[in-house]
């Protein structure tokens, strides 16, 4: 857990070489003994290497950390849900929109509150579940990227960072610069004073 704790820092640092070194180290440290502290490490370097295009590792990382579903660990669900996801989010890359849906169901069988997913399936946020100002926005943001009449990508952003200025100290949107759906590091320009705000927040 500290490791991804580091890792998730340095990624709202847009650290992301040194997030991935310490996914890695966190991936050696593992043994037997501890076989479920790698829980979402593989998850999460997935997201790093799709966020830096590489679409083929990326699912190969996901593949891996599917495979720690049935190991019992607390958050295993979680993450594969959260896993699921990001596997919907890089078919979408490649114009699979069958596989992409596909995943995003799987994401919904394990959460089905899972805010992200179903703002990429197009679907109303789930009033069972309360979510961050933070996540809300983002996810407001990723029901408008399949949208072609949706032209105010501007207004997208503004309100994401908006809920990020009125947040409260922590972690919120840490993990935005690999947002899979989002994919932030297409358009930099676009969120130059979103991740410039995530920087201040996570230093």
């Amino acid at each position: 857990m500290a490791h991804w704790l580091a890792a998730s820092v340095l990624v709202a640092r847009q650290a992301l070489d040194e997030a991935e070194r310490e996914l890695v180290a966190g991936l050696s440290d593992s043994h037997d003994a501890a076989r479920f502290s790698s829980v979402a490490l593989h998850w999460l370097l997935g997201l790093i290497a799709l966020a830096c295009g590489d679409v083929a590792r990326a699912l190969d990382l996901f593949e891996r950390e599917l495979r720690q579903e049935q190991s019992g660990h607390l958050y295993a669900r979680e993450c594969a849900a959260n896993t699921w996801y990001a596997i919907g989010a890089a078919r979408w890359r490649q114009a699979d929109v069958d596989g992409a849906r596909a995943g995003f169901h799987e994401c919904l069988r394990r959460v089905p509150t899972h805010l992200l997913a179903r703002a990429a399936l197009g679907k109303a946020e789930s009033s069972a579940h309360h979510h961050s100002p933070v996540d809300a926005a983002i996810g407001e943001a990723i029901r408008c990227v399949g949208d072609v009449d949706h032209g105010n990508r501007d207004w997208d952003v503004m309100k994401i960072e908006r809920a990020l200025i009125q947040a409260a100290t922590g972690n919120a949107g840490w993990l935005l610069p690999v947002e899979p759906m989002l994919n932030i590091t297409s358009r930099p320009e676009l969120w130059l004073s979103v991740l410039g705000l995530l920087r201040r927040r996570a230093a």
